[in-house]
């Protein structure tokens, strides 16, 4: 015969049974996504409010030479196609075809046609996007870091604020720089959850953000080793994921660098 439990043990055994039911699990992790979307949309909004002093800004440096100035650019959405068969500084008036980074200069022919000789667009839809990127960020550490809120939320706060990114934000022309890291971190969160959930189509997802970052900016091509070394500290894949990411990887890389080399010739410049 069982012992005859006291009123005390009978209330922590309720309360734990309370813990453990589904129900309860459920409102848990509900709370947990529900607190997780507010510290993002917080994460986000700084990093909007920190730059939208930016609005009015005008033309500066760069960026009157690949837009205010360019006679690529100018001629609006039209232009793309030949934007992708083209250095990165054709249309201005030098002779350096050593870039090959035709996404953001994509993106600024399409602002010039809804909105020409207008600055405050381009400034608008940079720190719209980095307000996107750090969000990111705070998801994707969210994941490596399994769960965790309070060490990714802090790092995406010190990021959007950081100022060594003020110069990136400010200056129009350093679109390359935010679409590159947005969509490398894309990569980041699509490749891990393959990685933990054996996920085709995240896979997918994963090497095509990383292979529209190359248009963005060369140096994109690093993350063909950051990847490997995220599944490394953050998951326990086996050996046979991290092959077949590289090789996923590797051929966004190829292809990228074979349709730079038609356009550009056999220059080489990451910078």
């Amino acid at each position: 015969m069982s012992e005859k439990l006291s009123r005390k043990e009978k209330l922590a055994q309720q309360k734990k049974s309370f813990v453990d039911s589904p129900q309860k699990t459920k409102q848990l992790e509900n709370k947990k996504n529900s607190t997780k979307r507010m510290l993002g949309l917080i994460v986000a909004i700084l990093g909007f409010v920190l730059y939208s002093n930016t609005f009015n800004h005008g033309y500066v440096l760069d960026d009157n030479g690949l837009i205010l100035e360019n006679t690529q650019t100018k001629q609006g959405i039209k232009k793309i196609p030949e934007i992708f068969k083209s250095s990165y500084r054709f249309g201005m008036n030098m002779a350096d075809y050593s870039l090959y980074r035709p996404l953001s200069k994509a993106m600024f022919a399409a602002e010039w046609e809804f909105s020409p000789n207008n600055p405050s667009i381009h400034h608008w839809i940079n720190v719209l996007l980095y307000s996107l990127l750090c969000y990111l960020i705070f998801i994707t550490l969210i994941r490596l870091l399994q769960g965790d809120l309070f060490t990714p939320f802090v790092t995406a706060l010190l990021f959007a604020a950081h100022p060594l990114h003020t110069e990136v934000v400010a200056n129009i022309k350093s679109r390359d720089e935010i679409v590159c890291l947005l969509l490398v971190m894309t990569a980041c969160y699509f490749l891990y959850s393959y990685a933990t959930k054996n996920s085709t189509k995240a896979l997918l997802i994963g090497i095509l953000a990383y292979f529209f970052a190359l248009f963005s900016k060369e140096s994109a091509i690093t993350f063909i080793a950051v990847v490997p070394l995220i599944y490394y500290f953050f998951t326990n894949v086996a050996k046979q994921k991290y092959i077949i990411t590289i090789i996923g990887m590797g051929l966004a890389t190829a292809t990228f660098l074979i349709i730079r080399r038609q356009v550009l010739g056999n220059t080489i410049s990451l910078i």
